[in-house]
């Protein structure tokens, strides 16, 4: 064994030293990109939700949405997530709260927007701040995965500063683009049929709305999925934190039917998931977003530890299923900090 080898294991091995605050950090300055429930949560649905526990946050995490998602979609997670720990999530621009305004077309607008969000926050997390050396960690789903990466990149050019740990949840790592050549000129050529190929069943409910509300929820759909190829060579920035990687294993039933023979009775669905797979970057055969080995080379852009797996559930509801909850606030228990006993 080469002796850099076992030294960088060792490493790897040893815990790194949490970090000792005087105080629990207070909640967090939001704006009208990070909103807080009470600004992005209509009260009818505000009022069914568990109340918001009394936090004593000795973590903050800013989580990063993908197409077609909104804060009002995480506002449980937001609730229920423990009480040392407190969770922001970025709406885009064309989303929920912020739906008039237009989806940035290239994921470094998407990551000024970010940048402008957070940074209020992470001033507070700087030598001059109120809880200098605070951690902080990311969550990115989707497309939030890529976002997290420019926005890393930016935080640490800019304020300095980089997350304690990196979640990223069902997404294969920045260099890989969501579709492959076929399907980035057809998307180009063709809108509609590349978006019924692609997501039919968002079509399905965009054509059931109809009018302007089914015509803006493709639209919305179109230009999200824009910054899926926006991608990063690698090399363009390296974390300096473990990265635990959810993938869902439901995701597997696309190539798992279509196999298996089980969908002879239902032709239009095989054909959907075969016109599916002719424009995705997994294997050619595969209807998946990513082949399961392509999610092994976020190795790439970490100098610490990469943990992947698998939780029994679909790109959608990945961070719905408390399985993956689970993990994810044990992975990120190991990075809060402590506070100085009174």
């Amino acid at each position: 064994m080469d002796f850099d080898d076992l030294d960088n294991e060792e490493a790897a091995a040893t815990p790194t030293p949490k970090v000792v605050l005087d105080e629990y950090m207070t909640p967090m300055p939001r704006n009208y990109r990070i909103p807080s429930l009470k600004d992005a949560v209509p009260e009818k649905i505000l009022d069914n939700l568990p109340k918001d526990p009394d936090r004593k946050v000795t973590l903050r995490v800013f989580t990063f949405i993908g197409a077609g998602d909104t804060v009002v979609a995480w506002a449980s997670n937001m609730i229920g997530a423990p009480s040392w720990l407190e969770m922001a999530v970025h709406e885009w621009p064309s989303h929920g709260t912020r739906e008039e305004e237009n989806c940035p077309p290239t994921l470094e607008k998407m990551t000024d927007d970010a940048f402008r969000a957070i940074k209020p926050v992470l001033l507070q997390h700087q030598k001059q701040g109120r809880f200098v050396n605070a951690p902080f960690a990311f969550i990115g789903h989707s497309v939030g995965a890529l976002i997290v990466v420019t926005l890393s990149k930016r935080v640490k050019e800019e304020l300095g500063l980089e997350p304690a740990a990196l979640v990223i949840l069902d997404r294969a790592p920045p260099h890989m683009p969501l579709f492959n050549s076929y399907g980035q000129e057809l998307k180009k050529t063709d809108p509609d049929k590349f978006l019924i190929d692609y997501v039919s069943n968002i079509v399905k409910i965009a054509d059931t709305h109809g009018g302007e509300k089914g015509a803006r929820m493709k639209r919305m759909w179109h230009n999200d999925i824009t910054l899926a190829v926006d991608t990063r060579e690698v090399g363009f920035y390296k974390f300096n934190c473990d990265i635990l990687v959810l993938r869902g294993a439901k995701n597997q039933e696309f190539d798992f039917f279509k196999k298996s023979g089980m969908l002879a009775d239902n032709p239009e669905q095989l054909d959907a998931w075969e016109r599916r797979a002719k424009i995705m970057f997994s294997s050619p055969e595969s209807s998946m977003d990513f082949d399961w080995v392509q999610f092994e080379e976020w190795s790439e852009w970490t100098s610490k530890e990469l943990t992947i797996t698998d939780v029994d559930a679909g790109h959608n509801g990945i961070f719905g299923l408390q399985a993956a909850q689970d993990l994810v606030y044990d992975f990120l228990s190991k990075v809060a900090a402590e506070v100085k006993t009174k």
